[in-house]
Formats: structure tokens, sequence, C-alpha cells
């Protein structure tokens, strides 16, 4: 419905009166949406590379991602560097457990927001996963922005 007023405002028409209105020019585009289910856009996700780059962004020594750990963490001179590719209940308690200890933590996931809702520890920042390394090593290779959530 609404692709078709604006196609009419941009082509022209004619009232009900019979009045000719000249259209004001120009193009639109529109897209349709889909589901497409979490789990199938979160294999695509490259996550070895992105927790290579973060723990190089941090300077820290390279640990490889272990894709058997739902939690990928490094601990730097100062502070705890966290990669959390999906976020759920139980994730959130072995996420309070690992920075328990640190005195600060970093903590990337695809839903930043949520944790920082979820969790209030002044000493944790949440951050979400930087748009260049998204666009290298996201999903389809296109940088989709991916995610899960469980909660």
């Amino acid at each position: 419905m609404c692709a078709e007023r604006v196609r009419r405002v941009v082509t022209g028409y004619t009232t009900k009166k019979g009045e000719a209105t000249a259209g004001l020019g120009g193009g639109f585009a529109y897209l349709r949406c889909r589901r497409i289910p979490a789990a199938t856009v979160f294999r695509g996700i490259q996550h070895a590379q992105i927790w290579t780059a973060l723990q190089l962004i941090h300077d820290m020594a390279l640990s490889p991602y272990q894709a058997a750990w739902p939690m990928q963490t490094a601990q730097g001179k100062r502070t705890l560097v966290v990669y959390l590719p999906k976020v759920s209940e139980a994730m959130l308690e072995a996420l309070q457990t690992a920075i328990h200890g640190a005195g600060q933590a970093v903590v990337y996931s695809w839903q930043p927001a949520l944790l920082a809702q979820r969790m209030t520890d002044p000493r944790v920042s949440f951050e979400p996963i930087p748009a260049f390394l998204v666009n290298r090593f996201g999903a389809r290779a296109g940088g989709k922005l991916a995610g899960s959530l469980d909660i």
C-alpha cells in the first residue's frame, strides 16, 4: 500500500475528480524481509579470526580460539579481554565468575547493550564487535551483523 502511494507521488496520478497531478520525480526502492534462523547466520561468522583480532587490538599474546569453549578470555597486563559469541543465562553466570577476580574487563559481544542491562559492574565495559571486524569476518562475507540470543 505504501509503495503504491510513493510510486504515484513520484510518477503522478489522477484524482477521483479526474484532476491530473504531476509527479514529483525521483525514485525509490524497498526490500522485503524474511526471517532467517539465527543459527544459520551465526554459523557464518569466523569466530577464530575475530578472537585473534581482538587480542591484537589489545596488544596481548595470542591464544587460539577454542570452539568448544562458550567464552574466550585472555588476561592482559591490566585488563581481562572476553569474547562472548553467544549470550544466554548460563553464559551470564559464567561471565560473572570469569570477571570476578579481574581488575578491569572488556567484554566483546554481538549484543553489548543487552549485557550492559543485565550486568552492572563499573569495572566492566561491554563493547560491540568492531565494525571493521564485522565487515571482514562477519557472516556471509558481506558483513551482515549476526548474533545469537538465548535469554
